[in-house]
């Protein structure tokens, strides 16, 4: 029997230690909503007692999940090893996320890992249960209109197009190609459109703006490249195209200035090191939103005083002298990016992102905010296809209850 001197010994645990900074980190700074916010889901659990007894196969693959779900990445080898990846190998450093060159996609799988690219198949109209989701989604949207429009009360739809179809033709090898051609063939012909029709039918405004999307995403830093979310202009587009719908005679979508800057990419959490993503901000001028943080803290206190207000309230001011209005919007993580481009067409814009939210604190916030603020607009927002459905199904079952 081969048999190691301490020096070797000694050597292997602070390799063995250095390996686990990371995931100790991780454990120790688990901000859990900010996490789950941004993989619009929920963090995955630690299986149970029962689960190890019964199935310790799948005990062991939901054990990695929640360990995967909380690593994270800030000490400085992490980062460096990060670094490398990224700009050394072309790698972006994560099995959840996937690049074709400067084009990054939020490929992440679900939990335990049983969907390998779960938000692309999302975005490609490939629902988890493979039925059909258009007749479902718009009965859903006529239930939620009917039941919050009222007297000065109007209800409408905003789908934002997302990267994997506005870039359908650019996804990365990893791909599969019955994935690839789903995300074209949405593209080319998306059924959102029929949702869109059936509504404006039925006198409800709804909007999913993909050919415009599709017209200007070759412009510099139109949907900035290394991000998940819109931002900057691509923000500013879905935004005012529902602007435009809502408030004949407003200004046409890029009809302001805009100006370069510097943000870090929301992807960054799941990269492992901060990466800096170019992008175009519009200039609003008077008009250029504010947040109000003492009228978020009023609201939260009010409906959900025991979950931290910056994981699912934001409130929007527009300081131009005339602005009038109030916009209440409910969406997934999109509704963190888009509502203050809405603000320069109201006073006030309300945003509720509700990933961080289970049905019971949404049912605990629909009806009451609207009660409290008096919107004139009742808006939900969220990105295309699955998501649309998903998540405006869960608003009306949360609405039922």
């Amino acid at each position: 029997m081969l048999r190691r001197s301490w020096p070797v010994r000694l050597a292997g645990l602070a390799v063995a230690a250095l390996l686990a900074l990371p995931l100790g980190w991780g454990l120790a700074h688990d901000d859990r909503g900010a996490r789950s916010l941004f993989l619009g889901r929920p963090l995955a659990a630690l299986p149970g007692a029962a689960t190890w007894a019964g199935d310790p196969h799948g005990a062991l693959r939901g054990a990695a999940a929640f360990l995967e779900d909380r690593m994270a990445g800030p000490v400085p080898a992490t980062r460096a090893l990060a670094r490398l990846r990224y700009h050394g190998l072309g790698d972006p450093g994560s099995d959840a996320v996937i690049r074709n060159g400067a084009l990054l996609f939020n490929a992440a799988s679900d939990a335990g890992g049983r969907l390998v690219h779960v938000i692309l198949r999302r975005a490609c109209g490939r629902p988890d249960d493979g039925g059909p989701w258009l007749a479902p989604l718009i009965a859903n949207s006529r239930a939620l209109a009917a039941a919050l429009a009222g007297p000065g009360r109007r209800v409408s739809f905003l789908a934002v197009p997302g990267k994997p179809v506005v870039y359908a033709d650019r996804l990365p090898a990893a791909v599969a190609p019955d994935l690839r051609a789903a995300c074209l063939s949405t593209r080319a012909a998306p059924e959102l459109f029929a949702w869109v029709e059936a509504l404006t039918a039925a006198g409800i405004v709804a909007r999913y703006p993909l050919r415009r999307f599709e017209a200007m995403r070759d412009r510099p830093h139109f949907y900035p490249p290394e991000n998940f979310h819109t931002e900057g202009m691509a923000a500013h587009l879905a935004a005012w195209d529902l602007l435009e719908a809502l408030k004949p005679g407003h200004p046409p979508a890029g009809s302001v200035p805009f100006a370069a800057e510097t943000r870090r990419s929301d992807l960054t959490p799941l990269i492992g090191f901060s990466l800096e993503v170019a992008m175009a901000e519009p200039d609003y001028g008077p008009a250029t939103p504010r947040r109000a943080h003492a009228e978020e803290k009023r609201l939260a206190e009010l409906l959900l005083p025991e979950i931290p207000r910056g994981r699912w309230l934001r409130v929007w001011r527009n300081p131009a002298p005339g602005a009038t209005g109030r916009a209440v919007v409910f969406g997934n993580s999109f509704a963190l990016y888009v509502p203050q481009h809405l603000a320069p067409g109201f006073r006030e814009v309300i945003a509720v992102p509700n990933n961080a939210l289970l049905g019971p604190d949404l049912a605990r916030v629909i009806r009451p905010l609207i009660a409290e603020v008096q919107p004139q607009e009742v808006i939900f927002l969220m990105n295309d296809a699955y998501a649309v459905r998903f998540q405006l199904e869960h608003f009306r079952v949360a609405l039922d209850n």
